[in-house]
């Protein structure tokens, strides 16, 4: 495992020696590939990051770039609409930033008396009255809920994410210690960039 210091050129510009490209590399893109760099500044030691050897499969390597994100402020009714319009069983919830703040699943929609089928029914009720349907009879307090309440409101706080640059073994176990199935990916910078899955895993182990 090596250590790249930043370097400053006299245009005053930062970049690091990227021994995969064999190159220098603006401080702005390191990082942003799959494997990262170890990279150090003296004054910013949490900028530490960490880059396994190229034999060694990570998480940047396996995990879906295509990823379903939605905002805390979406209307419940919208969140329904899109699990089932996208066949997901749970999305991350980012900030403005899109930085990881939570996760909303399908286990979060099923509140008070009701379950996730019938809320399905009534958000798909609602779409159809919203592309010209008829009136349906529903239960106005259901329907109350699915325009009033937003993500915010049912979602998981404290999404436990794994870096890009993370052993495929080590999201293993994390996901493995915590019970779940996938895992938000971040970048140094902590913005969502990728999901990995236990499938993902497994794909990876078979390969």
């Amino acid at each position: 495992m090596k250590t790249i210091e930043v370097q400053t050129r006299p245009d005053g510009s930062r970049c690091v020696a990227c021994p995969l490209q064999a190159r220098d590399v603006p401080v702005e893109e390191c990082g942003r590939c799959s494997r990262g760099f170890v990279v150090t500044e003296s004054d910013k030691p949490e900028a530490l990051v960490i880059c396994p050897p190229k034999e060694q499969a990570v998480v940047g390597d396996i995990m879906s770039r295509k990823v379903v994100a939605v905002h805390p402020d979406l209307l419940i009714e919208r969140l329904i609409l899109l699990l089932i319009d996208e066949g997901l069983s749970a999305v991350t919830v980012v900030d403005e930033h899109k930085k990881p703040i939570g996760v909303v699943s399908k286990t979060d929609l099923v509140f008070d008396d009701y379950e996730w089928a019938e809320l399905r029914d009534e958000a798909i009720s609602l779409r159809r009255v919203g592309l010209g349907g008829g009136e349906e009879d529903s239960d106005l307090y259901v329907r109350e809920l699915l325009q009033s309440r937003t993500v915010k409101d049912i979602m998981s706080g404290e999404p436990i994410t794994i870096s890009t640059h993370a052993a495929v073994t080590d999201v293993a176990k994390l996901m493995y210690e915590n019970g779940v199935h996938e895992c938000p990916v971040v970048d140094i910078e902590g913005e969502l960039v990728g999901m990995v899955t236990t499938m993902d895993v497994v794909r990876w182990v078979a390969r």
